[in-house]
């Protein structure tokens, strides 16, 4: 890390500029009308470049020796990770049939991922989705906006495994995206993170939970479904108007009472643990948006007041 000193420069009667290093504008492979990010904190402003230039895209190699059944879990945690190109690399002819499932299967959970190049020992894949051009925030209320659905259908009687099976598919998919877009962030928000983990499990628990109801036992746990369902809908609304600490306590409050009131009843003790299960994650993803709300009051304001 090197730290040097520049001068502010006066531009006209109101604006102020500082030149940058030259050696880095060309390594990071910029020009003039090029897009910045400008990550502003109270003490400092980190500048980022915004797109990733075509020559520097991030290219991950895997080699497939024996073990082809790790090879989807490998392409998942590289698209995780933010490469852009993957180059799937085998010796082995025969094993192009068994590469080229697993493969398929990777594409039919990623969103943007394609092959784009073929031959006898090697495939290539690409990412056609810029990380940029996604929003950590939308893609989880996208999440969130599935996960109501899929709870609907569930108190609709609706609830067909297969039908919900192929929401978890898409919130899975919007989940790993998410947390792409996170990891290749000038900086990664942790709590962000831990909330996508905690709706991930939330999903999916779901079908489990759905898999023990009926058109009998669903009318005893009605009123928790509701709990549930407006508890989404609460998470789903957060950005768009700023919830206060003692608001999403009340939440946290509201799923407590529905836990403690499912230990009182008498059911099927496989179905109160699955709703006991889907409650608890439930809850951690409100205390972690407890959590988002106290860190943004800490680090961003002047006045560190929490209001309960």
């Amino acid at each position: 890390m090197l730290i040097e000193q520049r001068r502010l420069v006066r531009l006209g009667r109101s604006t102020l500029v500082v030149s940058l290093p030259a050696d880095w504008v060309k390594k990071k492979g910029l020009k003039a009308g090029d897009m910045l990010t400008l990550v502003i904190n109270d003490a400092f402003i980190k500048i980022v470049p915004s797109g990733t230039p075509s020559g520097s895209k991030v290219v991950a190699t895997i080699e497939v020796k024996e073990r082809v059944e790790g090879l989807y879990r490998a392409i998942i945690a590289t698209y995780i990770a933010g490469a852009d190109i993957i180059k799937i690399t085998f010796e082995d002819g025969q094993l192009l049939f068994q590469i080229m499932k697993q493969v398929k299967m990777a594409m039919n959970n990623l969103i943007g991922l394609e092959i784009v190049e073929q031959n006898p020992n090697e495939m290539v894949l690409q990412v056609f989705i810029s990380g940029a051009e996604q929003s950590p925030k939308e893609l989880t209320k996208r999440l969130i906006g599935l996960l109501t659905l899929m709870i609907n259908q569930v108190i609709r009687g609706g609830g067909e495994v297969e039908y919900l099976e192929e929401l978890e598919n898409e919130v899975d998919k919007l989940y790993r995206l998410a947390l792409r877009t996170l990891n290749t962030s000038p900086e990664v928000n942790v709590f962000m993170v831990n909330l996508l983990s905690f709706l991930e499990m939330t999903s999916d628990s779901l079908i489990p939970l759905a898999q023990t109801l009926d058109k009998n036992n669903v009318k005893e746990v009605l009123d928790i479904l509701n709990i549930i369902k407006e508890t989404l809908e609460f998470l789903q609304k957060c950005d768009e108007a700023k919830k206060t600490l003692g608001e999403i306590d009340e939440k946290i409050a509201i799923v407590e009472m529905g836990e403690e009131e499912l230990e009182r009843r008498r059911l099927d003790e496989k179905l109160k643990y699955r709703i006991l299960l889907f409650l608890h994650n439930l809850k951690n993803a409100l205390l972690t948006l407890h959590n988002m709300e106290v860190n943004e009051i800490v680090k961003k304001t002047k006045e560190k007041k929490l209001i309960l």
